[in-house]
């Protein structure tokens, strides 16, 4: 083999191993498209999945680590709100769903674990509300006034049991 033919020849290996990492490159750009496509499209799930593989594709890509981490915090944003929402409306079972899927994508977001904790409180008080209520139903005014108490205790901002307790407080002070 002459100089003239191996010269040649590793220009072709050279050429075929660029054309493959070009390809490979390429490949990682479209996957990472698709997963835009997918995020804009609300299948957040779909779409970082497929976003993660194209970095795993071409992990040397800036590019697309930066990518992926700010397609990453827009969906925790979005799933944020959503559970905030949720829990605003009393569907508790989905603002938690929403913020545990939080903690799946970011497990450290101090957002997503308050929000998980007021989520647990603000419904155990709406239910000591509506044992509350039931027990003025019964006349069972004392027990009534303690369970609004302990509420208060937890959320001293709850204006419903503060109302609750205000007209409680006003019909044992008057003489039967």
């Amino acid at each position: 083999m002459t100089s003239f033919t191996r010269i040649a020849l590793g220009t072709r290996i050279l050429a075929c191993v660029l054309l493959v990492g070009s390809l490979a490159g390429c490949s990682a750009k479209q996957l990472f498209n698709e997963g835009m496509l997918d995020v804009k499209a609300g299948r957040w799930e779909v779409g970082l999945a497929k976003m993660e593989d194209a970095v795993r594709k071409d992990p040397d890509s800036a590019f697309l680590k930066t990518e992926l981490r700010v397609k990453r915090a827009q969906v925790v944003l979005a799933l944020l709100r959503d559970a905030e929402a949720n829990c605003a409306a009393s569907r508790f079972a989905e603002a938690r769903d929403l913020y545990n899927h939080v903690l799946d994508l970011d497990r450290d977001n101090m957002q997503a674990r308050k929000g998980l904790e007021l989520a647990k409180t603000t419904e155990m008080n709406q239910e000591e509300l509506r044992m509350a209520k039931d027990l003025i139903g019964h006349r069972d005014i004392k027990e009534a006034q303690a369970q609004l108490t302990h509420i208060l205790v937890t959320d001293p901002n709850n204006l419903e049991a503060k109302q609750l307790l205000e007209q409680l407080s006003g019909k044992t002070a008057q003489p039967a």
